[in-house]
């Protein structure tokens, strides 16, 4: 019972501290029990603590906690150990200035794929994936790009080992299918989904030259599947050329080519569609009608993308 009573707190220590990376304000115990429904006796004491040995700072005038510069640190060095010089990053940020869409790193979880680093959408509606979230490797392009690195055999396995996980039934996947599937992935040097993981959303994932503790990791573009599909083959080709200058072996994306400088384009398509609460994720924004100027510009940031592609030796039939 002791044990248990203890993995107990340990656990909320780590909701209450992934509370604030979410609201990333000052918050009152009251507010740190209605979010995570702990009983105020156990959270008063867990939050003395936390401030005794330096990890929340409390203000007694405003009754509220944040987070100190200890905690900080404890993570701070964490992002360098894994990605060096940071250079992934950048190069992130710049994919998400050109295209306005998500972008995320993701890397495989024993049968899930997590993921590590997000770049969220601008465009007014668009998916949320929290960072450090999981999903079965069957379940998104990225999990699909992670199982094509994998042996035959290997993924095979992997694959029934994930619908041995799943929880629900609709999550279990047919096993010749995907594997089936792994090859012209491999071929194509990228996956794509449209549905998955969320109704009305497609992905765009390809495999990155880097690894992280020893596993391999992808990087994906994503957001309403009306806005990704007519810009398919341009957004393959700016993910694969962004992925070559990740070990500074390409050169990164451009900014200064695509028209309006560094301001990503403005949301087309305000289709709203169903969100997966099994990993906090959700639809965000709200619709925000398209005009005709949205509509110009949309196509000459992506004439401009295909300019881009065309300027490096790359075609829509080498992908």
């Amino acid at each position: 019972m002791a044990l248990t009573t203890s993995v107990k707190s340990a656990i909320r220590v780590i909701e209450v501290l992934e509370l604030f990376e979410k609201t990333r304000e000052p918050c009152s115990l009251k507010e740190i029990i209605d979010h995570l429904q702990y009983p105020q006796s156990s959270t008063t004491i867990l939050l003395k603590n936390l401030v005794s040995i330096g990890y929340l700072n409390y203000d007694r005038q405003r009754r509220k906690y944040f987070p100190t510069l200890r905690l900080a640190r404890l993570g701070g060095w964490v992002p360098t150990a894994l990605f060096g010089n940071g250079r992934v990053f950048d190069v992130m940020n710049d994919l998400g200035k050109i295209t306005g869409d998500y972008i995320g790193l993701g890397t495989q979880n024993d049968v899930y794929l997590q993921y590590i680093k997000n770049v969220q959408s601008t465009y007014p509606v668009h998916f949320v994936i929290p960072e450090g979230s999981m999903r079965l490797l069957t379940q998104s392009a990225g999990g699909w790009m992670l199982l094509a690195a994998l042996d035959e055999r290997k993924a095979d396995y992997t694959i029934r080992r994930a619908n041995i996980a799943a929880d629900r039934a609709e999550d279990r996947v047919n096993v010749s299918e995907i594997m089936a599937m792994l090859p012209r992935i491999r071929e194509q040097g990228y996956a794509y989904a449209e549905n998955r993981p969320f109704v009305g959303a497609a992905t765009l994932c390809v495999p990155l030259p880097i690894r992280v503790q020893g596993q391999p990791v992808v990087m994906s573009v994503g957001g309403l599947v009306d806005r990704i599909r007519p810009r398919k083959n341009e957004l393959v080709r700016l993910l694969k050329r962004s992925a070559e200058s990740v070990t500074g072996e390409g050169d990164p994306p451009d900014l200064s080519m695509m028209p309006g400088g560094d301001s990503p384009p403005t949301g087309l398509s305000t289709a709203g569609a169903g969100a997966d609460a099994g990993v906090g994720a959700g639809v965000a924004g709200q619709a925000d009608s398209a005009s005709s100027q949205h509509d110009r510009l949309a196509r000459s940031w992506f004439n401009a993308l295909s300019r881009y592609g065309e300027r490096d030796g790359l075609s829509a039939g080498r992908h």
